[in-house]
């Protein structure tokens, strides 16, 4: 019963947290509880001043009067370092499978009063503290490790802070509105397979009949085409010539499940990873094919997402 109790009161206490919708932290939504050094502090003043009071020692009783008072003003001051706050989530930035995601939460002091050691844990994982001017907002924020591709859920993220003397302790629990995008992890290095339109799309076909830039005149060859000939120069000549081009041709790459050759999905998945990177990387043109997704070619910024974000949220076999 106890354990239910406690399970529904953090499901209570968790807020949802966006980038767009900031929560204020109020009295219903913070915790406090003393630290192993609260808790001897309180043992001690209490100690302190039933034990000396049978022996009516006057100023060893003023004195754990002073320890009790001293730990109630903490829990005052250690309470109201979070009250009143603003708290938003900074939008996760996708990572790669293995990488360290980012996770951040925006703190906005509204409250006209400066806050201290401020720090943020997500699974036992601690934030550097940071300090907030009056009217000023910082950020906290912890690496988190991640293992595979997919959509990654941290969890409840606690904030947290001890000031001013650390005796005391006050939270509060919030969890991301929006998962964090992991991609595949990239194979260390994977060739493309050479096909026609991937050599000639990088300058590796040399003079031929395709391309856009002309590079000259030369004899017939069996396999040229009747349309490369050039008439005019075959007559003055008395021989057949034809027209070599260079540089790219127009077709489009094609970054397609069944050309990289591997078995393992997963394996799969890091190679054509790692041929978006490359092509995107020399400003190639590409398009991207696995079961269930056809993504036109293209290239840019926008276009490398749409491909690592088909890669990452690919479910079939």
């Amino acid at each position: 019963m106890i354990s239910l109790l406690h399970r529904w009161r953090l499901s209570k206490a968790t807020r949802i947290l966006d980038a767009d919708t900031p929560i204020l932290l109020t009295l219903g939504n913070l915790y406090i509880f003393p630290e192993l050094s609260g808790l001897g502090f309180a043992v001690t003043s209490v100690i302190m001043i039933i034990g000396f009071l049978n022996f009516a020692i006057n100023p060893a009783i003023l004195m754990g009067c002073l320890l009790g008072s001293l730990l109630w003003v903490a829990l005052i001051h250690t309470h109201r370092n979070l009250l009143g706050l603003k708290v938003r989530a900074v939008p996760a930035i996708p990572v790669f499978a293995g990488d360290q995601a980012q996770i951040g939460l925006w703190i906005e002091e509204i409250g006209q009063r400066p806050r201290y050691d401020l720090y943020l844990k997500v699974h036992g994982v601690t934030s550097t503290p940071i300090d907030l001017a009056v009217g000023s907002g910082g950020l906290v924020s912890v690496a988190f490790p991640t293992s595979r591709r997919g959509l990654l859920q941290p969890g409840r993220l606690t904030l947290v802070s001890r000031h001013p003397l650390g005796l005391m302790r006050v939270w509060t629990h919030a969890k991301l509105a929006r998962p964090i995008l992991v991609y595949p992890r990239p194979e260390a290095r994977a060739l493309y397979p050479r096909t026609r339109e991937w050599h000639s799309r990088h300058g590796e076909v040399g003079p031929g009949t395709h391309g856009d830039d002309f590079t000259g005149l030369t004899p017939w060859q069996p396999g040229d085409s009747p349309k490369s000939v050039h008439w005019k120069a075959s007559v003055q000549q008395s021989s057949l010539v034809v027209k070599r081009f260079g540089g790219s041709v127009p077709e489009k790459n094609w970054l397609r499940w069944e050309d990289a050759g591997l078995s393992e999905r997963e394996a799969v998945l890091s190679r054509l990873c790692r041929w978006v990177l490359d092509a995107e990387t020399g400003h190639t043109p590409y398009g991207l094919e696995i079961p269930g997704v056809t993504i036109v070619p293209g290239h840019g910024h926008d276009h490398a997402r749409r491909c690592l974000e088909a890669l990452a949220l690919f479910t079939g076999s």
